[in-house]
This record gives C-alpha cells, sequence and structure tokens, in this order.
C-alpha cells in the first residue's frame, strides 16, 4: 500500500516496517501530485521515500504515480507535525521543499 496511514500519530514511526527494509530515507515535504517522488525513487532504487502533503487529492494522485514503486509511502498530515512528532531523530538524509507556486497572484490579493 502506498498511502501510509499510520496506527497512531503520536509516536515516532517504524521506518524498517513501514518500507520493509533498511534503507536512506528522502523525504518530499509538501510532495503535491508526486512528480518530484516518483522520479527521485525511480533514479535511487536503493533508497526510501516518504511523500508529506495535508491535501486528500493531491496525495491520492501522488499514490496513483507511485503505484508501482516499492520505495516511496505517501502520508497525508501537515508537514511541520511529521517532522516533529512522526519521524525519528536523525533518520532523514534528505528533505525537498520545493515552492513551485509563486506569489503574489491576483487572486491570493486577500491573503
Amino acid at each position: 500500500m502506498i498511502e501510509l496511514v499510520p496506527e497512531t500519530y503520536v509516536a515516532p514511526f517504524d521506518l524498517i516496517a513501514i518500507f520493509g527494509r533498511i534503507a536512506p530515507l528522502d523525504v518530499d515535504l509538501g510532495c503535491g501530485n508526486g512528480d518530484l517522488l516518483c522520479e527521485l525513487a525511480r533514479r535511487h532504487p536503493e533508497r526510501n521515500f516518504l511523500g508529506i502533503d495535508k491535501l486528500a487529492g493531491r496525495v491520492m494522485k501522488a499514490c496513483r504515480k507511485a503505484g508501482a514503486l516499492d520505495n516511496v509511502r505517501i502520508l497525508k498530515v501537515e508537514s511541520s507535525y511529521a517532522v516533529r512528532y512522526l519521524l525519528p531523530e536523525s533518520s532523514v538524509e534528505n528533505f525537498y521543499l520545493l515552492f513551485p507556486d509563486p506569489w503574489p497572484k491576483r487572486r491570493h490579493h486577500r491573503r
């Protein structure tokens, strides 16, 4: 299963149980539709990849794209919460945080 639904949201993850192997972990914060995450996972099958996004629609798209990849899991939760409480200390080798939606836009003016 690609979408990660933890048994608890109050304890750090058991990454070996989640991925079924020991491998370096890369995390894509705000993974969106999973394009970057899946491309990295294809290029580096020796690594584990965790995509995190808080929007259900994005998580669903990322899961569809990652369906054939054994080294990818997607988590639907706020990124800051996952980093602070769910990822074991010193477990992440690389974080990816991209900003593909430049501001300001006319429709964002009220913000």
